[in-house]
């Protein structure tokens, strides 16, 4: 029997790499963790948060290179839908009054 300990990775769907890197990056401060190519239609983009070295976020670009037409066009009509991150902190409403002066916009405060 498999016996599972812990979640080290998620992947968030995006449609530009680069500019999710950089909106999880300024507007949320999480970091780089391991950027390269796999192949030249491939790349693997995690980000992280400092404190929590054991967990990263897979961003994934779907491409029909990569993924075929058919799963293609299912990872892409995916993208921005079905995406939660829970963030934990010790002070919801400082922490909301800072992401807001980061240009984060919220559904309801």
């Amino acid at each position: 029997m498999i016996t599972l300990k812990r979640i080290s990775h998620v992947t968030i769907l995006v449609r530009d790499l680069d500019a999710a890197l950089k909106w999880y990056s300024k507007m949320l401060g999480f970091e780089r963790r391991q950027d390269f190519s796999l192949a030249p239609s491939e790349r693997w983009l995690t980000i992280g948060l400092a404190d929590q070295p054991d967990f990263s976020i897979v961003l994934e670009c779907p491409g029909r290179e990569v993924h075929g037409a058919d799963l293609y066009a299912l990872l892409a009509a995916r993208i921005g839908k079905g995406s939660s991150l829970v963030l934990t902190t010790p002070d919801c409403r400082s922490a909301h009054r800072e992401l807001v002066t980061r240009g984060v916009r919220f559904l309801s405060e």
